[in-house]
């Protein structure tokens, strides 16, 4: 952020969209006391010394809180990829908290013991959840003071207009957001903030919270009765996540990435992601390639 700007900036962390990864960096960037807060309660009273505010658990419309002026951003991501993901984030939770690998696991988590298609077959007619948190940082009636774990969650995951809800949330966008990346472009999307956030040196990534998947998993391999049931399921956030990622890529400050410093950029964290992935028994080529097609996909529907 420009040192003679005094405006907020506030990062929308919607689940699986390598939010983690991203505190993760600001984490790193901003250490000096009061610069990076998180948020848990709309409550929270935005300091003087704030310049970065991480929203996570609780989504609230900060900018209704102070007289700063607030900029938010977030990432999207392909919606059937990220309900996948989500799933087996759950069972990697699961997996490593029964083994006593992690100790920071809920009990919720434990507890998870769902098919995959059971869990499909739960997500609500409109789940849409990344239309619904960017809503959240908007309209004080939509404040989530904690996400809800299972999609079946009525009460949060109530029946809405599908287009009232997209007209809602490119308003928003338009208005409040200082811009909204992909995923599947992560590293342009961290230059973007670079530039944004006034980042000289951009720490290295590799991603936070990644998910053990089946032997030789692709997105291929997801059954064509699955895929259709999240696409019902997440109608608004396609429609968001295609709308969004041709913004970014069409947008001036995608267009002044260099791109030489981009690409040793990417070179030096995917090496280090892929050295991640191996962990978790995953291979880093394969789920870049369901990246790209993902995007390729949505840039063409």
């Amino acid at each position: 952020m420009k040192k003679n700007n005094n405006y907020l900036l506030i990062h929308v962390g919607i689940p699986r969209t390598s939010s983690s990864t991203v505190r993760r960096i600001l984490r790193e960037v901003f250490t000096k006391p009061g610069e990076l807060a998180e948020p848990t309660s709309s409550s929270y009273k935005v300091l003087p010394e704030n310049r970065v505010l991480l929203l996570q658990e609780s989504i609230f419309p900060v900018h209704k809180k102070t007289k700063r002026l607030c900029r938010y951003f977030t990432l999207l991501r392909d919606p059937v990829r990220a309900v996948v993901s989500e799933y087996y984030w759950r069972l990697t939770q699961r997996h490593f908290g029964t083994q006593g690998l992690w100790t920071n696991v809920s009990e919720e988590a434990m507890k998870f013991s769902m098919s995959l298609e059971e869990y499909v077959a739960e997500l609500p007619r409109c789940l849409n959840f990344s239309a619904r948190l960017i809503v959240s940082s908007a309209d004080e009636a939509a404040t989530t003071h904690g996400l809800p774990y299972y999609p079946g969650n009525n009460a949060f995951f109530d029946d809405c207009d599908e287009d009232k809800l997209l007209e809602r949330v490119l308003e928003i966008i338009d208005k409040q957001y200082a811009f909204v990346g992909v995923m599947e472009l992560f590293e342009e999307a961290m230059f973007v903030l670079a530039n944004l956030a006034d980042i000289d040196n951009l720490p290295l990534w590799q991603r936070t919270n990644a998910s053990v998947r089946p032997p030789g998993w692709t997105d291929a391999v997801l059954p064509q009765t699955l895929r259709n049931r999240i696409e019902e399921s997440t109608a608004v956030d396609r429609k968001l996540h295609g709308i969004m990622a041709q913004r970014f890529i069409e947008s001036p400050e995608y267009k002044a990435i260099n791109p030489e410093a981009l690409q040793q950029y990417k070179s030096k964290c995917r090496n280090l992601d892929m050295e991640n992935l191996r962990k978790f028994h995953r291979d880093g080529l394969s789920t870049w390639k369901d990246d790209i097609a993902s995007l390729k996909k949505v840039l063409t529907d």
